[in-house]
């Protein structure tokens, strides 16, 4: 058993001593009294070495001679099944195919946590833009690094803060004209560019009268009348 062991006999490789007329003398099976002829046995019984491969056998063979003095006495024949070479290829590819299914779990979730360190806060972003395009400065984005992410959400926090309290003083100020025209007893009236109105005192109200949609030229005539 030893001996078969180093020269790779198993229940896949076998061996036999053949004599000329491919009976089997002697083997590691007992199972065969004489053996198939194949192209590298063929080969064999005219004097050459058989060692061809038959890509559509179920088999792979090797053929020795052994001549004596006169003509061929034997042949060393070892075949070999293709079932341990099938098995080979069936356990590479399941190792590829599991390479790849874990390789592709890895990639998942790496972008996980890519999507949650780089993504989502560029999204925050986004959305706390829009809601500035609106009008509402006054809530902040939380900073949960200090990468150029990070870096980017407290500067986009100080702006914010430095629009809202800009846009605060304005309507003070604001406040303040509306607060003073509102008393004037004068009558006080503001046009755009076209000349149209866009604001007039309670007393320009009170003495122009319905003046709602109302140009300049059209102010100025009511006056003249």
């Amino acid at each position: 058993m030893g001996h078969k062991a180093e020269i790779g006999i198993d229940s896949f490789r076998n061996y036999f001593l053949l004599d000329d007329s491919l009976n089997v003398l002697g083997g590691s099976s007992n199972k065969f009294k004489s053996i198939e002829a194949t192209p590298n046995l063929i080969l064999a019984l005219s004097g050459e070495k058989g060692s061809g491969v038959d890509k559509n056998s179920e088999i792979m063979d090797y053929a020795l001679p052994i001549g004596g003095n006169e003509s061929l006495k034997y042949i060393i024949y070892i075949t070999d099944t293709k079932e341990e070479v099938n098995e080979i290829l069936t356990n590479m590819f399941l190792n590829i195919f599991w390479a790849f299914l874990f390789g592709l779990l890895i990639s998942i979730i790496f972008g996980f946590f890519l999507s949650r360190i780089i993504i989502s806060p560029i999204s925050t972003l986004q959305h706390r833009s829009e809601s500035m395009a609106e009008g509402d400065f006054g809530h902040k984005i939380e900073v949960r690094s200090r990468d150029e992410i990070g870096r980017l959400t407290i500067a986009f926090n100080n702006m914010a803060a430095r629009i809202n309290s800009n846009m605060e003083e304005i309507q003070t100020e604001k406040n303040k004209i509306e607060a003073i025209l509102l008393h004037m007893t004068d009558a006080v009236a503001a046009f755009d560019n076209s000349g149209n109105l866009i604001h007039i005192n309670p007393a320009g109200k009170k003495l122009l009268g319905d003046c709602e949609n109302k140009t300049f030229d059209q102010l100025f005539k009511m006056l003249g009348r």
